[in-house]
């Protein structure tokens, strides 16, 4: 049976039998899809139950789908967040751990590995704001001069413009309205690896540096 339904009623389907509405949590299913708003999950979830598609038990929150479905194609990829980078000095220490992820068009981005991190500090302010998230590309070992990259340096992350001084002399540069901010200059010798290229910044939010990920109920079921 072909059904024409929106992508979101689609998306719905496919997870119904494996969703609790109200042990997930309307805003945890939606990022399940991409999606933000929670009243669009119960719209579309009313809209689903009245096409007799799935079968909702308000009292226990589970959902029942009614027919088998083809899992849909995604629009969006998750890139995980691994915590924060210092814009600054290297002060920030590096551990790679998940946080959240952040849910972006399948067609920005060509990579499988890629991460973000949340910025912190003013040293890159020309490119990069304090709680911006920055997109980093593991894989492109190909740094060339005036590359900003993710660097760790005695375990402790930051974000730098690369330029190789010689062959055994790396220059991390700032790029800032601030000129208090100075370069860090790297040998091969040193506790450090660069962790891969920036490619690129999406807006993000200062206040959320300081933010836990809090999923709020809606009680519109």
């Amino acid at each position: 049976m072909k059904l024409h339904l929106h992508p979101i009623q689609r998306k719905l389907l496919y997870i119904a039998d494996k969703i609790n509405y109200k042990e997930d949590g309307l805003r945890n299913i939606g990022r399940k899809i991409g999606v933000s708003h929670p009243q669009k999950i119960v719209h579309h979830l009313n809209q689903l139950e009245a096409k007799k598609l799935i079968k909702i038990n308000r009292d226990t929150g589970e959902i029942e789908r009614l027919i088998q479905i083809e899992e849909p194609e995604s629009d969006v990829i998750n890139i995980p967040i691994y915590g924060f980078a210092d814009c600054g000095n290297a002060t920030v220490i590096a551990e790679q751990k998940t946080e959240k992820y952040l849910q972006v068009s399948k067609n920005f981005y060509n990579g499988s590995h890629l991460f973000a991190i949340h910025a912190v500090g003013q040293s890159m302010n020309k490119k990069i704001n304090n709680g911006d998230f920055v997109i980093i590309n593991p894989d492109d070992k190909n740094y060339q001069n005036d590359d900003i990259v993710l660097v760790v340096i005695d375990d402790c992350a930051t974000i730098k413009k690369y330029k190789e001084i010689n062959a055994n002399k790396i220059g991390l540069y700032p790029d800032s309205s601030d000129k208090n901010f100075q370069p860090i200059f790297i040998t091969p010798g040193d506790k450090t690896v660069i962790n891969g290229k920036v490619i690129d910044v999406l807006p993000g939010d200062e206040l959320a540096l300081e933010e836990e990920l809090i999923y709020e109920p809606v009680d519109d079921m």
